[in-house]
Protein backbone atom coordinates (compact mmCIF):
# COMPACT_ATOMS: atom_id res chain seq x y z
CA UNK A 1 0.00 0.00 0.00
CA UNK A 2 2.78 2.47 0.81
CA UNK A 3 4.36 1.81 -2.63
CA UNK A 4 1.08 2.67 -4.34
CA UNK A 5 0.70 5.81 -2.24
CA UNK A 6 4.26 6.87 -3.00
CA UNK A 7 3.74 6.25 -6.72
CA UNK A 8 0.62 8.38 -6.71
CA UNK A 9 2.37 11.20 -4.86
CA UNK A 10 5.39 10.99 -7.15
CA UNK A 11 3.14 11.39 -10.17
CA UNK A 12 1.37 14.36 -8.56
CA UNK A 13 -1.89 12.42 -8.55
CA UNK A 14 -2.74 12.83 -4.88
CA UNK A 15 -6.11 14.22 -5.94
CA UNK A 16 -6.85 11.34 -8.32
CA UNK A 17 -9.76 10.06 -6.22
CA UNK A 18 -11.34 13.51 -6.04
CA UNK A 19 -10.95 13.94 -9.80
CA UNK A 20 -12.54 10.55 -10.44
CA UNK A 21 -15.40 11.26 -8.02
CA UNK A 22 -16.22 14.46 -9.91
CA UNK A 23 -16.84 12.38 -13.07
CA UNK A 24 -19.35 10.01 -11.45
CA UNK A 25 -22.87 10.93 -12.50
CA UNK A 26 -24.94 8.54 -10.38
CA UNK A 27 -24.46 6.17 -7.49
CA UNK A 28 -26.95 3.52 -6.52
CA UNK A 29 -28.24 3.30 -3.89
CA UNK A 30 -27.85 6.87 -2.70
CA UNK A 31 -27.89 5.58 0.88
CA UNK A 32 -25.32 2.78 1.28
CA UNK A 33 -26.79 -0.49 2.55
CA UNK A 34 -30.39 0.53 1.89
CA UNK A 35 -31.11 -2.07 -0.81
CA UNK A 36 -31.16 -5.67 0.51
CA UNK A 37 -30.93 -7.05 -3.06
CA UNK A 38 -27.61 -5.35 -3.82
CA UNK A 39 -24.44 -7.21 -2.94
CA UNK A 40 -20.79 -6.71 -3.80
CA UNK A 41 -20.83 -5.89 -7.48
CA UNK A 42 -17.73 -6.55 -9.53
CA UNK A 43 -19.34 -6.62 -12.94
CA UNK A 44 -19.49 -3.76 -15.39
CA UNK A 45 -22.91 -2.13 -15.77
CA UNK A 46 -24.01 -1.47 -19.34
CA UNK A 47 -25.99 1.43 -20.76
CA UNK A 48 -28.01 -0.02 -23.63
CA UNK A 49 -30.80 1.03 -25.93
CA UNK A 50 -34.06 -0.75 -25.20
CA UNK A 51 -37.56 -1.17 -26.56
CA UNK A 52 -38.92 0.76 -23.59
CA UNK A 53 -40.38 4.19 -24.31
CA UNK A 54 -38.07 5.53 -21.60
CA UNK A 55 -35.10 4.97 -23.91
CA UNK A 56 -31.73 3.61 -22.80
CA UNK A 57 -31.33 1.72 -19.54
CA UNK A 58 -28.51 0.66 -17.25
CA UNK A 59 -28.40 -3.09 -16.75
CA UNK A 60 -26.31 -4.98 -14.18
CA UNK A 61 -26.26 -7.99 -11.91
CA UNK A 62 -26.77 -7.52 -8.18
CA UNK A 63 -23.41 -9.01 -7.17
CA UNK A 64 -22.60 -11.37 -4.35
CA UNK A 65 -23.47 -11.55 -0.67
CA UNK A 66 -26.60 -9.41 -0.70
CA UNK A 67 -28.77 -9.40 2.41
CA UNK A 68 -31.57 -11.35 0.72
CA UNK A 69 -29.15 -13.81 -0.95
CA UNK A 70 -30.98 -14.01 -4.30
CA UNK A 71 -29.67 -13.47 -7.84
CA UNK A 72 -31.29 -10.25 -9.14
CA UNK A 73 -31.01 -8.32 -12.42
CA UNK A 74 -31.11 -4.53 -12.07
CA UNK A 75 -32.55 -2.16 -14.68
CA UNK A 76 -31.92 1.51 -13.85
CA UNK A 77 -32.66 4.87 -15.45
CA UNK A 78 -29.29 6.30 -16.59
CA UNK A 79 -30.41 9.90 -16.11
CA UNK A 80 -31.93 9.70 -12.64
CA UNK A 81 -30.42 6.51 -11.22
CA UNK A 82 -33.93 5.31 -10.31
CA UNK A 83 -34.70 1.60 -10.33
CA UNK A 84 -36.97 0.85 -13.29
CA UNK A 85 -37.19 -2.85 -12.47
CA UNK A 86 -35.49 -5.57 -10.51
CA UNK A 87 -35.92 -9.10 -11.85
CA UNK A 88 -35.50 -11.54 -8.98
CA UNK A 89 -34.70 -15.09 -10.05
CA UNK A 90 -35.84 -16.30 -6.60
CA UNK A 91 -32.69 -18.44 -6.63
CA UNK A 92 -31.36 -17.75 -3.19
CA UNK A 93 -29.25 -19.24 -0.42
CA UNK A 94 -25.99 -17.34 -0.65
CA UNK A 95 -26.41 -16.47 -4.32
CA UNK A 96 -25.81 -13.46 -6.56
CA UNK A 97 -25.87 -12.48 -10.22
CA UNK A 98 -22.55 -11.84 -11.95
CA UNK A 99 -21.66 -10.03 -15.16
CA UNK A 100 -24.44 -9.54 -17.68
CA UNK A 101 -24.15 -10.19 -21.42
CA UNK A 102 -26.60 -8.16 -23.52
CA UNK A 103 -27.73 -9.52 -26.90
CA UNK A 104 -29.37 -7.77 -29.86
CA UNK A 105 -30.66 -10.68 -31.96
CA UNK A 106 -32.24 -8.69 -34.80
CA UNK A 107 -29.49 -6.07 -35.16
CA UNK A 108 -31.78 -3.07 -34.56
CA UNK A 109 -29.49 -1.51 -31.95
CA UNK A 110 -31.74 -2.46 -29.02
CA UNK A 111 -31.27 -5.03 -26.29
CA UNK A 112 -33.43 -8.11 -26.80
CA UNK A 113 -32.09 -10.48 -24.16
CA UNK A 114 -29.68 -10.43 -21.27
CA UNK A 115 -27.79 -13.45 -19.93
CA UNK A 116 -26.02 -13.80 -16.59
CA UNK A 117 -24.70 -16.54 -14.37
CA UNK A 118 -25.10 -16.95 -10.64
CA UNK A 119 -23.09 -18.56 -7.85
CA UNK A 120 -25.24 -21.69 -7.88
CA UNK A 121 -24.22 -22.67 -11.41
CA UNK A 122 -27.33 -21.31 -13.12
CA UNK A 123 -27.27 -19.45 -16.41
CA UNK A 124 -30.27 -17.11 -16.63
CA UNK A 125 -31.89 -15.64 -19.73
CA UNK A 126 -33.90 -12.45 -19.33
CA UNK A 127 -36.45 -11.38 -21.96
CA UNK A 128 -36.31 -7.61 -22.52
CA UNK A 129 -38.20 -7.43 -25.82
CA UNK A 130 -41.40 -5.78 -24.59
CA UNK A 131 -41.89 -2.01 -24.85
CA UNK A 132 -43.17 -2.06 -21.26
CA UNK A 133 -40.34 -2.68 -18.76
CA UNK A 134 -42.81 -4.11 -16.25
CA UNK A 135 -43.19 -7.09 -18.64
CA UNK A 136 -39.45 -7.83 -18.72
CA UNK A 137 -38.80 -11.08 -16.87
CA UNK A 138 -36.84 -14.30 -16.65
CA UNK A 139 -37.33 -15.95 -20.05
CA UNK A 140 -38.10 -19.44 -18.77
CA UNK A 141 -40.57 -20.58 -16.11
CA UNK A 142 -41.37 -23.86 -14.43
CA UNK A 143 -44.83 -25.35 -14.94
CA UNK A 144 -45.75 -23.71 -11.64
CA UNK A 145 -44.70 -20.29 -12.99
CA UNK A 146 -41.46 -19.89 -11.01
CA UNK A 147 -38.30 -18.59 -12.71
CA UNK A 148 -36.22 -21.35 -14.32
CA UNK A 149 -32.62 -21.07 -15.54
CA UNK A 150 -31.63 -21.67 -19.14
CA UNK A 151 -28.91 -24.01 -17.87
CA UNK A 152 -27.97 -25.46 -14.48
CA UNK A 153 -24.58 -26.98 -13.67
CA UNK A 154 -25.05 -30.11 -11.57
CA UNK A 155 -22.61 -32.47 -9.91
CA UNK A 156 -22.45 -36.23 -10.57
CA UNK A 157 -25.30 -36.86 -8.10
CA UNK A 158 -27.63 -34.33 -9.74
CA UNK A 159 -27.24 -31.63 -7.08
CA UNK A 160 -26.25 -28.06 -7.84
CA UNK A 161 -23.03 -26.75 -6.40
CA UNK A 162 -23.22 -23.96 -3.82
CA UNK A 163 -19.92 -22.14 -3.56
CA UNK A 164 -20.85 -20.84 -0.10
CA UNK A 165 -20.67 -24.41 1.16
CA UNK A 166 -17.09 -24.62 -0.04
CA UNK A 167 -16.00 -21.63 2.06
CA UNK A 168 -17.88 -22.53 5.19
CA UNK A 169 -20.80 -20.07 5.02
Amino acid sequence: LSDITTALEDNNNSNAELKAAAKIKREYPSTPGSDPDLGYTFSRPYIVNSYAADGPVVIAGNGYNSTNGNAVLYILNPETGAVLKKIDTLSGTCNGLSSVLVIDVNNDGKMDYAYAGDLNGNLWKFDCTDSDISNWDVAYKTTAGSPAPLFQALDATGNFYQWCDSIGN
